[in-house]
């Protein structure tokens, strides 16, 4: 099988795929970038490294025969002026930083592929829920809501051929954020400024929150990941669907926990997909 390395960015998933490599039977290497990996692996073998050190990395993994690497974890790509690259970084960074995630995470792939290690997916050890094609959980649609998904649906599948966003939040018809270099939870947060809610307006209460996979995503580097911090900022936000890409969508907590909460808050939880 050969041994794996974790390269670790933010969040709480790269020590949980520790913790489950290990159960497995394997003893991970995990390299935290800096300033960007924030969880503990204190209990693993572990290195951290500034982004840009491609060089030294690679000594690591070949000085430890390491022959998988799994990418881990929500990776904000920092300033410039942060980086200090080493002669292996400076193509590297130059074509990837400036490229969509899905290609800058194909650029990366590639270039690991090139030195001879194997990427593999975090799914491969996980065991992550996701929706199945047809769910739907707590209150039916309104006709407002359901057109609400409908235009979110449609702009994310003309969005994901630009390589641009995995969600976006809607009140009615109207689109009011879309997911951009910022992630998720920020998009979030930024979007609640903006709805305008009135006891006395229902179609102020459509409002959607979609997430779904682009056209083109390479779904063993980056899936699409929800859990229960997002639903937590969704339901602060007022939002009353939630619709996540079916059998393509992670959950990073427990399935059901995730549905009873939702429904607890009043929202509908519901599997998407593209038409056709």
């Amino acid at each position: 099988m050969g041994r794996l390395a974790i390269i670790a960015a933010k969040g709480s998933q790269p020590r949980l795929l520790a913790q489950a490599v290990s159960a497995a039977g394997d003893t991970p290497f995990s390299i935290g970038l800096r300033n960007q990996v924030d969880a503990d692996f204190s209990d693993f073998e572990y290195l951290e490294m500034p982004v840009g050190q491609i060089g030294a990395l690679l000594d690591s993994l070949t000085e430890r025969n390491i022959q998988k690497i799994c990418l881990s974890g929500k990776f904000i790509r920092p300033p410039l002026h942060t980086i200090k690259p080493d002669s292996h970084a400076v193509a590297l960074i130059s074509k990837a930083l400036f490229s969509g995630d899905d290609k800058a995470l194909k650029i990366v792939r590639d270039f690991f592929q090139k030195q001879g290690f194997q990427i593999v997916s975090e799914a491969d050890y996980l065991n992550l829920d996701t929706l199945s094609s047809g769910e739907i959980f707590g209150p039916l649609l309104s006709d407002g809501q359901r057109k609400a998904v409908e235009t979110v649906i449609s702009a994310l599948y003309q969005l994901g051929a630009l390589d641009v966003g995995q969600c976006i939040i809607t009140q009615s018809q109207r689109i009011i954020a879309i997911e951009g270099a910022e992630g998720t939870n920020e998009m979030i947060r930024r979007a609640t400024d903006y709805l305008l809610i009135s006891p006395d307006i229902a179609e102020s209460h459509d409002i959607a929150f979609i997430k779904m996979a682009k056209l083109a995503q390479d779904i063993t580097l980056d899936p699409p990941v929800f859990g229960r911090e997002t639903l937590e900022l969704l339901i602060t936000a007022g939002v009353s669907v939630i619709g996540l890409h079916a059998q393509k969508c992670r959950l990073s907590d427990a399935r059901d926990e995730l549905i009873a909460a939702s429904n607890a808050a009043g929202i509908t939880l519901l599997a998407t997909d593209y038409p056709g």
